[in-house]
């Protein structure tokens, strides 16, 4: 399934067929994703690196995040409880 977002129509096909009569092993198949999926991944991983080194970063977002969706989540929460008869109140 992984083949057929990061490697071309033609490999998919050379894929499907060397792993069902064991032309090629699974190690073969695993670098030629991984020599697909490696530039798309990079970017992730570098970014993951760099916010992995500043964490009041990342918890503030969150904290941000959690400020501005509260009230939504709130209103929602209230609405199910409403409509399901429950009183109990946040």
């Amino acid at each position: 399934a992984l083949h057929k977002i990061f490697s071309t129509p033609d490999e998919v096909s050379m894929i499907d067929s060397g792993c069902r009569t064991a032309e090629i092993g699974c190690v073969d198949c695993k670098k030629i994703l991984l020599g697909h999926a490696e530039p798309f991944i990079c970017p992730f991983r570098e970014k993951f690196h760099a916010l992995k080194s500043k964490p009041s970063l990342v918890y503030d977002a969150a904290k941000a995040g959690a400020e501005k969706c509260r009230p939504l989540a709130i209103e929602t929460i209230e609405g199910a409880k409403s409509r399901l008869g429950i009183r109990h109140t946040l």
